[in-house]
């Protein structure tokens, strides 16, 4: 299973472009390089989050600099909801922007799925959540970075002049790629960051990575801007090497195929519905069991679509209510708009037989 699923993460990917004019543009295959090690961010599919109610992998700082499936991305544009409190300035075109809002998504690949233009047909993004006592990073407890399948405001970013002073100034033009950027998170204004701190993983010895804004003075530049005329108190503060990134894309012309939609497997739902099921340990059954009654208000033995939603999410299984409702839509045979709890559980010993 180890070798397997390394054959999956190590397997090589080919870094593309839709035009090749050293622009960035949404549809790219990309690395994340740090300035500060040139090691690249990677996922671990694997190493995936214990606490109940979250479903996330590990993100990391990998120095292997080949690109392959767990080390590379597509961008993607960021689509605000209909009823915003923001103005939020939208570009037509197919080049990534200074200050524009994106999502970037893990290659498919790496989940053993085929990668389309979009992330392929479950895409994974990449998260981070403001730093509390249940979210932080393990080493420097700064903000914790994973990838999750499930899209929200923590998953957007925006790519930023490294030139604290010129990043007003460069707002709205087309990003080179291979150039340093800063990649801020949108939700907490927090710049994507390595600081050379080592762990070992399954993959061997990698840097943590995080979210954090490392800002310092630099007495060079405090004398600098003092010649100029400008007091000390009003120096710019640059960010540090730490959270500079550049975004390679390579030569080779290549659009990846339009995608289909996301993907509502049955097997694959199941799956994800047990993996979260199993942090639950040997009472994840039970503790199913014993909410699936306790929401059954009629004892029936039946529950509706309302009643399943809560019962999973009261066992903290994360599903949304499109996958819910495939699960219903698959379980009830006599199309009453209710599961039957005997059947359902059931159905979860034998998921190798679910097609």
């Amino acid at each position: 299973l180890l070798r397997y699923r390394m054959e999956i993460a190590k397997n090589p990917a080919v870094l593309s472009v839709i035009q090749n004019d050293g622009k960035l543009h949404f549809g790219d295959v990309i690395q994340l390089t740090s300035c500060l090690t040139q090691a690249k961010i990677a996922i671990d599919t694997e190493d995936v989050d214990p606490r109940p109610g979250e479903y996330a992998c590990a993100v990391s700082v990998s120095p292997i600099t080949a690109p392959l499936a767990r080390n590379t991305f597509i961008l993607t544009k960021y689509e605000p909801p209909e009823k915003s409190a923001t103005f939020e300035e939208l570009h037509t075109d197919e080049y990534v922007h200074y200050g524009q809002k994106i999502y970037i998504i893990a290659n498919s690949e790496s989940f053993g799925l085929k990668l389309d233009d979009k992330g392929g047909p479950d895409p994974w993004y990449l998260r981070s959540v403001p730093q509390s006592s249940n979210h932080f990073s393990r080493l420097s407890r700064h903000q914790e970075i994973s990838v999750t399948p499930r899209s929200s405001y923590d998953t957007v970013w925006k790519l930023m002049h490294p030139d604290m002073k010129m990043q007003a100034k460069m707002v709205g033009q087309i990003v080179p790629a291979g150039g340093p950027v800063l990649i801020e998170h949108c939700n907490t204004a927090q710049y994507l960051n390595c600081e050379e701190r080592k762990y070992w993983n399954d993959f061997g010895e990698e840097f943590e990575v995080s979210a954090h804004a490392t800002t310092r003075f630099h007495r060079a530049q405090v004398l600098m801007n003092m010649s100029e005329g400008a007091p000390e108190s009003m120096s710019v503060k640059n960010q540090e090497k730490c959270n500079i990134w550049t975004i390679s894309a390579g030569t080779q012309v290549l659009r990846l195929p339009a995608s289909q939609g996301k993907s509502f497997d049955m097997k694959r739902i199941m799956k994800k519905l047990l993996t979260q099921l199993s942090k639950m340990g040997c009472n994840g059954f039970s503790a199913l069991k014993k909410s699936f009654q306790d929401f059954d208000s009629d004892g029936s033995g039946k529950l509706n679509i309302e009643e399943f939603h809560k019962s999973l999410m009261f066992c903290a299984i994360a599903l949304n209510i499109t996958e819910v409702q495939k699960l219903m839509d698959f379980f009830d045979k006599d199309k009453s708009g209710s599961v039957e709890l005997e059947e359902f559980i059931s159905a979860l010993n034998e998921i190798d037989n679910i097609q």
